[in-house]
């Protein structure tokens, strides 16, 4: 997948509310930005770049499948709310996730560490969703996200 803005419109529609498979929409869990946060990724941006990566749907990825391709899909979401500006905690990644534990999104981004340094193809989905994160912000904001 290239960074040529497609994956930034898909993700821009799913910003602020998930389209299920049955049409309705829903409501990210509301969370509160730290009074001392800087520009950070939508939970629902990354969400829906990692669903575009992985040919999948929100709601598998916020589902309960330990199928391989969802783990995944869940690692780069992981990756991008901790990597992308201002990182997102634990906690807040895991109620993002469906309720999931610290320690479980810990894991995940262990997972996605690893996965960034072997994969291409994940390396490639960072790459990407760095590259559209930092298009979107004033240029004068942008800077490289914490790279490897």
């Amino acid at each position: 997948m290239k960074a040529d803005g497609s994956a930034f419109w898909i993700a821009f529609w799913h910003a602020y509310l998930l389209v299920g498979d049955d049409g309705v929409l829903e409501a990210l869990p509301l969370i509160p930005p730290r009074a001392d946060a800087g520009p950070r990724i939508n939970p629902g941006t990354a969400l829906a770049f990692a669903a575009e990566c992985f040919s999948t749907s929100s709601h598998e990825i916020l589902g309960r499948s330990r199928e391989a391709n969802l783990a995944e899909a869940r690692a780069l979401v992981v990756w991008a709310m901790r990597k992308c500006g201002d990182g997102w905690s634990y906690p807040a990644i895991g109620r993002v996730l469906g309720g999931r534990d610290h320690s479980t999104i810990m894991s995940l981004f262990g997972r996605a560490t690893d996965l960034h340094q072997r994969s291409e193809r994940f390396s490639g989905c960072c790459d990407d969703i760095l590259a559209v994160f930092n298009r979107a912000r004033p240029q004068e904001e942008a800077h490289p996200c914490h790279q490897y």
